[in-house]
């Protein structure tokens, strides 16, 4: 589970347990009544990220690392949904600006290496 606070940070807690697993701090602080919207991988290692007050664009962060990975310029218009694909591979924006886009952000971000 994770929770957006209005002073710019993502609190992500274990759904089992309720504990706080870790903080994730973006660049700018939230103020009330300005939306950002948050979507996370299937994989959990991906989160996109629409900031308030830039609504045409995305931000891409490995959850893991806690690091911004790449900054999406997206659309003219304002964002308004985003989903990723089941693999993890690509994420998908729609805007009001009558335009959906996919990004493959499997270039963006190194693969897991299994053993």
């Amino acid at each position: 589970i994770f929770i957006l606070s209005l002073k710019g940070s993502l609190h992500f807690f274990d759904a089992q347990t309720g504990e706080l697993k870790y903080v994730l701090k973006t660049r700018e602080k939230a103020t009330p009544n300005e939306f950002r919207m948050v979507c996370l991988s299937p994989d959990r290692r991906l989160l996109a990220l629409r900031q308030q007050g830039n609504f045409q664009t995305v931000e891409l962060w490995n959850v893991e690392e806690r690091s911004l990975v790449t900054v999406m310029r997206a659309h003219h218009g304002q964002i308004n949904a985003m989903v990723f694909s089941p693999d993890s591979q690509w994420l998908a924006t729609a805007s009001n600006d009558y335009t959906v886009k996919a990004w493959p952000v499997g270039l963006f971000v190194q693969p897991t290496v299994s053993e």
